[in-house]
Order: C-alpha cells, then sequence, then structure tokens
C-alpha cells in the first residue's frame, strides 16, 4: 500500500479528517516506512523558515526539515499591527506595489480571510487602485492549493471571529469527529500555516481589529524573523499569566458588565477589571 498525507495541512476536522492516522500510521497499518517531501518550490527560504517554526510549535506534528529553493535576503513576513494612520490593508498593497515594481512585472495579490463575510467590500476600488496587481480573494479554506506572489491575510485579531476562531464545536457534533487535539487551536494554527504558504515572495498578516490575535503575539514576540509595521494601542496589556498573549475587553453574557479577559480564551480564563 502506497498512502501520500502531509499533517501539516490537515485543516478539515469538521468533515471528518482525522490527524492521527498520518501520526499513528504504523498502528493502523503495521510496520511501514515513512518518506518525506521535503522540498518546497513555491515559498522563499525565510518565508518557509517562519511557517515551518509555527506549525511546528505544536509538538505533536510530525518533524521534517522543509528546503526552499528559492532565496531572499529580505525578510518575507510583515505583521501589520493597528495604530492610528491609514488602514493597513492599504498600507499592505502599497508596499507590496513597490516590491513588486522590483519584478517589472504584474503581480497576483491572494486576500484571505478566516470567514466569508470578512471579505474586503471594496475589491473593486482597491483593484483600480492598484491597476499593476491582479487581486483575488478566498476564505482560510477556500485558498489550500492555490497561490500568488503575494499573499494578504486580514482579521487576525482575538474574538468570535477572530483567527484563530473562537467559536466552539457542537458537543453533539464531536461525538462523531475525531478525538479534539491536545494542543491550544491545533487546527487553527495548521490553517493559517495553509494561507501563509500561499505565498511565493512575501505574506502580509493583518492584526486589523480590537486586538491582536494570539497567533500574531507569537509571531511578534517570539524569535521568528518577521518584520513588523504599525504600531500596538496604547493600552494593549499584556496577559500576566500567558505574557504573550493579551488582554482584550469582553462583556459578560449574564449582567453586561465589561471586564478584561485574556485572548487565548478558553485556553487562559485570566480576567481582571478594566
Amino acid at each position: 500500500m502506497f498512502a501520500v498525507g502531509d499533517d501539516w495541512q490537515a485543516i478539515y476536522r469538521f468533515r471528518g479528517s482525522d490527524t492521527a492516522i498520518m501520526r499513528e500510521f504504523g498502528e493502523h497499518f503495521g510496520p511501514f516506512e515513512r518518506r518525506y517531501l521535503k522540498t518546497t518550490f513555491r515559498c522563499s527560504d525565510r518565508l518557509a523558515k517562519v511557517a515551518t517554526d509555527f506549525v511546528l510549535r505544536n509538538p505533536a506534528q510530525i518533524r521534517k526539515a522543509v528546503h526552499a529553493r528559492r532565496s531572499t535576503n529580505r525578510p518575507a513576513v510583515h505583521v501589520g499591527l493597528p495604530g492610528q494612520g491609514r488602514p493597513l490593508l492599504l498600507e499592505a498593497l502599497d508596499r507590496i506595489a513597490e516590491d513588486a515594481r522590483r519584478h517589472d512585472e504584474t503581480a497576483e495579490v491572494l486576500l484571505i480571510s478566516r470567514y466569508q463575510h470578512q471579505k474586503p467590500k471594496d475589491m473593486h476600488t482597491l483593484s483600480k487602485r492598484h491597476p499593476d496587481l491582479r487581486l483575488y480573494w478566498e476564505t482560510a479554506h477556500g485558498s489550500k492549493g492555490r497561490e500568488a506572489d503575494y499573499v494578504i491575510i486580514l482579521s487576525l485579531c482575538s474574538g468570535r471571529y477572530g483567527f484563530p476562531s473562537e467559536i466552539s464545536d457542537d458537543p453533539l457534533l464531536d461525538l462523531v469527529l475525531a478525538k479534539p487535539e491536545a494542543h491550544p487551536n491545533a487546527e487553527e494554527r495548521r490553517l493559517l500555516y495553509v494561507a501563509m504558504t500561499r505565498a511565493r515572495r512575501q505574506v502580509f498578516l493583518l492584526a486589523d481589529g480590537d486586538s491582536p490575535s494570539p497567533f500574531v503575539n507569537e509571531l511578534i514576540g517570539g524569535s521568528y524573523d518577521v518584520a513588523v509595521f504599525g504600531r500596538p494601542r496604547e493600552d494593549d496589556v499584556s496577559c500576566p499569566r500567558c505574557s504573550e498573549e493579551r488582554l482584550m475587553e469582553r462583556k459578560n453574557t449574564q449582567d453586561g458588565s465589561i471586564f478584561l479577559g485574556c485572548s487565548n480564551y478558553p485556553w487562559c480564563d485570566y480576567t481582571r477589571n478594566p
């Protein structure tokens, strides 16, 4: 028997997929030999390194070294933080247009959102603003299998419709799906990995919301090779329990009172008064 799989891109648990089949292949099918496809012909070396380090923060993922055929001497992953300047999307597109001119060709730009309703409503206006760029949009799940010169990932913020999503699965649905993974946001981490690795040249991660995503906080607070533009809000406060996560305003559903809670809830339930 011959099987092909990539547990780093397993993003369909809600459809019944189970990453344990790849991780525990021998337990299901007996003695086997594993061979790795370790060369990427799409991403540059610096993008591949960031994406690899990010997905392997989950110790349950199968470890392998990825080698890129393309190299660059500049950062390939850019993180935009909310500030008081112009919108992050416009800033990212201007930076992409400037870089694309170096290649003297019309560049493809794929905009990616976690949810359908987060698609920019002014795609036509954005295209007219940058006629030298071909703009497309997909959800993170829909982007799998796609590629573009540049990728912009939108709405990397905390909250119910954030990235990672904070919407819980229906308990009844959990009865027929694969066992939940121990690592926090394991599938959402792989989903962001898939979105990031659609880019051939550069990827822009935009924390264009009230509070940056815990994934953004990890990328800018760790040893990742990322370039940051914009600036965090003045009231951006680290969670004293998680250190790398942030406190964000939440509303008590019972009495409507406002409190500060960790952006990594439900894995961290730290709260305090504003």
